[in-house]
This record gives C-alpha cells, structure tokens and sequence, in this order.
C-alpha cells in the first residue's frame, strides 16, 4: 500500500498547523487520530468489474448500511446493499434492482430508527429517468414494495423522518418541496431568489436526524469567476430559517471554488470541506480547506487548511461526515502528478477544541495490493466512524482488479 512517509506527514503537519493558525481566530491543539477497530474488510466480488463511490448511513446505535453499484462482465448493473451492526459485523448483501449496465444512477441512502430509505434512479437508455425508493430494516430485508417515484427532472433527498425533499432551479430561483412516502407534495414548493446574473446550480440536500435541513447551491458571481456556494436552513416542516447565507468565501487572486462536499451534524454544525483551485499560470498552490458553522449559521472558526498540492500530486474533497457532537471527519484523495503513482486517500478530524491536521492512513496492509483509491466516503455512527472507499490493485499483468472495502474507527 503506498501511503504518506514519514517525513512528508510531519513536513504536511508542521505546515497545516502554521497555516491553520494563520487562517483561524486561534491556533487548535492537536487531537488524537480515530483508532482502528480491526483490519478493513473487503465487501464485494471480484468478480465485478466496476463499482460506483459507495454511499454510507450510520445510525444512533452503531449500525450502518452501505450501498453501490456494481457492473459485470454481463454488461448488467445491480444495486446492492449490505448492512452491519453495531459491532461492525456484515448481514449478507441484498441486490435491490438489477438493470442493463450503467442505468441506475443518483443512489442515496437515509438512516432512521426502523431501519434505512434507499432511494435510486434509473435510467432508460433513451430520454426517460425515473426515481424509485424503497424501504429496509436494520438488517437490510425489503419493508413493503418498491416505490415509482416519477421521472420529474428534478433532485430529491431521502429524509430521515420519511418522504423527500426535492430541489430544481427554475427562472432563476432555486425550489424546495417536501414529497410524502409515495412522492406526493406535502407541502406548497418553498422558492429562493438569487441575485442577478447566471442561473444558479443545485447542489444538494443535507439532513438532520430531526428532520431539519439544509439546501446548497452554487451561484455565479459577475466578480468572481468561479461563483460561490451559498446555503438555505430549513425546519421539519420544510419552512425556510433565517438567511440564505455563504459558505466558501471567495478566494479572491488565490484562485477559484473547485470541488465540495457537505455534512450536517444532529446538533445542526454543518461542515464543508472544499478545494480552492489556482488560476492557469498562477504561483499559489492549490488548497484543500474546511469550514464549519454553528446550527445559527456562525463559522465556528475561519477556513482551516488542511492540505496542498505539490508536483507529486493533486487534491480532490471526497467527504465529510459530522457526528453529534459536531466533530468532522474529512476525507481527500491525493491524486497523481506528472511523476505517476498511486492515488491515496487521506484522513482529519476536526473538533470543536481539538484539530488532528496530520493525515492517517485508512488502509492497513490488508489492502497492500490495491494501492490506488478512486474515491471514499465516510459516516458517523454511534461512538464509531465508518470509512468505504473502491481501490484498484496495482495493473499487474495489464489487469485491472477494484475491490470495495470498509473500515471502523473508534472516534
């Protein structure tokens, strides 16, 4: 497995602490690194020859469901999920839909008391995309039949306290509506005015286990190029709180907002991890930050920095999960430079008074001969962390082989 020498992690160490202090209201302390609950465990066939970037949900007591795509050499897609209790110990999986090869798309995944709402989209090889949702126990078996959801050209979100919430951009505005369990309206859609200029981009819906909220997008600024991510709370009953508000500042000559990801704790901390990429020509590295703001919308310190590209490599935000005391996991993947290697993925924390800057390997060497991750994704669950990420071996003999693993961490 290649991972961080030495050297470099207490080089990166040094270097984000300097840059945290330089960029926070007041330097943090180092935390202790997330324990490893074992080896990671590998998930699926071999057999397959292609996995979708997981899709992970914990629960309050520890459990946790996982959900992919994976495709084989039969040219068929399935949708699977595979469960695990608290202790981390897997229920076999379940294929929850099985189509012609790269047809199901736009997977997510909700955790509730009862158990867990998956939701998918297919798509017909011609113009038609349809939703479909369905519900499992804790222990993955189906709870009653598979739900049509339609084929409107819009988002949706499964919520943790049941139904939807959808989201699409029209005349400008962005919409938000909350659908029942069949799909129907609850509740008259919600619309947000943007400012003058280009239509904005929907991002997404992140969740609260009260039902709470919060809706992201991506707007264009005439005075900065690559525009700024701005966000909306909500309640239970889908009714707008407070101010649409900013969430990445804009970096100004460093460069522009790239790449994002989103997580929303239970206590309301909301954390953004994102990538500021340089203008063409440009001295200033690109930089891989984190952000986090208070269920009052208040950044809880200003952008933390907690990695840089080099020539060896470049950076990508993969995901970021909070628990419910507002800690974050953030996760990124170190792509290869001009010099080749593996691509790896790389792991912080951060707390509200502690802020562990040096990266931590995910992998132990159970996973030595799939060196190069292509993406990762993380939840919290009870007093653990759970990591998922795919990863190709190392192209011996002009062969790919991509594996699907998971590993816990006691937070």
């Amino acid at each position: 497995m290649t991972t961080t020498p030495r050297s470099r992690s207490h080089r990166l160490a040094s270097w984000a602490l300097a840059g945290a202090a330089a960029l926070t209201s007041r330097a943090l302390p180092a935390a202790a690194a997330p324990v490893p609950l074992g080896p990671e465990t590998a998930l699926d066939s071999p057999l397959a020859l292609d996995f979708s970037c997981p899709v992970l949900a914990g629960r309050d007591d520890g459990s946790s469901a996982l959900t992919w795509v994976r495709g084989d050499s039969a040219n068929k897609s399935e949708l699977v999920l595979r469960t695990a209790d608290s202790a981390g110990l897997l229920d076999p999986a379940h294929v929850i839909a099985q189509r012609p090869r790269f047809r199901i798309d736009r997977v997510s995944l909700a955790a509730h008391p009862a158990g867990y709402t998956l939701l998918w989209r297919d798509f017909d090889g011609v113009r038609r995309r349809t939703f479909f949702a369905g519900e499992r126990d804790a222990d993955g078996a189906a709870v009653g039949a598979v739900v049509d959801l339609g084929h409107a050209p819009l988002e949706l979100s499964p919520r943790p306290v049941g139904g939807f919430v959808a989201g699409w951009i029209a005349r400008r505005a962005v919409n938000v509506q909350l659908l029942d369990e069949e799909g129907g309206a609850a509740r008259p859609p919600v619309k947000i005015g943007t400012p003058r200029g280009r239509a904005p981009i929907f991002g997404g819906v992140v969740h609260a286990a009260d039902g709470s909220f919060l809706v992201f997008w991506h707007q264009q600024l005439e005075d900065f190029a690559g525009g700024v991510l701005v966000a909306r709370r909500f309640d239970v009953l889908g009714r707008p709180q407070g101010r649409t508000f900013q969430l990445v500042a804009p970096p100004g000559e460093r460069g522009f907002l790239s790449t994002y990801t989103l997580a929303l704790g239970d206590d309301g901390t909301l954390a953004v991890a994102y990538r500021i990429e340089r203008e063409h020509g440009a001295p200033q590295p690109e930089l891989l930050l984190l952000r986090t703001f208070d269920a009052a919308d208040r950044p809880l310190q200003e952008s933390v920095v907690l990695d840089q590209d080099t020539t060896e490599f470049a950076l990508a935000p993969d995901s970021v999960a909070v628990d419910a005391a507002g800690n974050a996991l953030v996760l990124w993947t170190r792509l290869p430079g001009l010099s080749g290697g593996s691509t790896t993925t790389h792991a912080a924390v951060l707390q509200r008074s502690a802020l562990a800057v040096e990266p931590f390997d995910l992998t132990s060497p159970a996973s030595a001969d799939f060196p190069s991750v292509t993406c990762a994704v993380a939840a919290a669950a009870g007093d653990s962390w759970i990591v998922a990420w795919v990863a190709d071996d190392d192209f011996a003999f002009g062969l790919l082989d991509r594996r699907l693993f998971a590993r816990r961490f006691r937070r």
